[in-house]
């Protein structure tokens, strides 16, 4: 009897300690998706408002800051060199070094984009409608927006490749067109900035001719 009550017992004191609300594999915890893009660049903010969110000029940033990782790292490598892929005969093609699994996986891996991004000065701050106001990046939301690079690149490294591997890559506001598809930017797309410096110089040059012109004008006029 003695025993029985023993061993009743011990199974009583194993029971309580078993938590039967959490399971032995633990799951992976999901990127909580929102109307903005994944919560932890949807939440980032400088004015206090709700509506507003940095989401679009942060995705913007990382993604162009992936593209130009892309150059920077093939830089050194020809630009129509190819590498070959699959492992079947039937089944190997050729592709461009630059876009392969090898060139991104050096990338992604190695933490190369996250490792020397930066951000910006200003930032644009957008409503649900693609309305923005320019603020700027400063302190903690600088070193925030830092940390979180490499979340990003972790949880869209699939979206990101085949970004590069697309067609549209090439085009004006590709990282805004990226950014769309996973709801980080809202509203038409930004008009295409012109480099304005280039502008200066054409201007620059002309006003230097017709000064030429003038002078020459004049010497002829004296003689």
């Amino acid at each position: 009897m003695l025993c029985l009550q023993v061993s009743s017992l011990n199974a009583k004191k194993k029971k309580t300690k078993i938590d039967t609300k959490r399971s032995i594999a633990l799951p992976v915890k999901a990127v909580k998706e929102t109307s903005n893009g994944p919560s932890y660049i949807a939440d980032l903010r400088v004015l206090n408002a709700k509506e507003m969110t940095l989401a679009c000029s942060v995705c913007r940033s990382y993604v162009s800051h992936v593209k130009s990782q892309l150059k920077e790292s093939s830089k050194n490598t020809p630009v129509d060199m190819e590498v070959t892929v699959g492992w079947r005969m039937d089944e190997r093609k050729k592709i461009n070094y630059q876009t392969s699994d090898s060139h991104l996986l050096d990338i992604f891996d190695q933490q190369q984009v996250c490792n020397t991004y930066k951000t910006s000065e200003n930032m644009d701050q957008c409503d649900k409608y693609g309305l923005c106001t320019p603020v700027p990046i400063q302190g903690k939301m600088n070193e925030t927006i830092m940390s979180r690079c490499k979340i990003f690149v972790e949880d869209y490294e699939d979206e990101i490749t085949e970004y590069i591997r697309s067609d549209y890559i090439h085009e004006p506001n590709d990282d805004f067109k990226f950014c769309k598809t996973i709801n980080a930017c809202k509203g038409r797309e930004p008009p295409i900035r012109k480099n304005v410096k280039k502008k200066k110089n054409k201007n620059s040059a002309e006003k230097k001719k017709k000064k030429k012109k003038k002078k020459r004008k004049k010497k002829k006029k004296k003689k």
